[in-house]
C-alpha cells in the first residue's frame, strides 16, 4: 500500500520487485481507495488481516479489511 497527495490509498503488487504495479484491489477494480483526510500513516497487522490509515487532517483512524477482495473499510 502506498498513498499520494490525494485522500486515497494505493494497492501496489511488489510480488515481482523488479516490477512493481498497481493492483486491483479497490471497488469496482481500482487500484486505490479512498479514506479520510490528508492519510499520513499505515500500520498494517498481520495477524488481524486488517491496516490502519492514519488520517492527519479529519483526526480520524481508517481501518482496511485486507482479507477482502475487494478491500473493504
Amino acid at each position: 500500500m502506498s498513498w499520494t497527495n490525494s485522500d486515497n490509498v494505493w494497492f501496489i503488487d511488489v510480488s515481482d520487485t523488479n516490477n512493481p504495479k498497481e493492483a486491483a484491489l479497490g471497488e469496482d477494480g481500482l487500484s486505490y481507495l479512498p479514506v479520510g483526510y490528508d492519510p499520513n500513516a499505515i500500520l498494517y497487522e498481520s495477524a488481524t488481516d486488517r491496516a490502519y490509515v492514519i488520517d492527519r487532517t479529519s483526526h480520524l483512524v481508517s481501518v482496511l479489511d485486507m482479507s477482502t477482495t475487494p478491500v473493504s473499510i
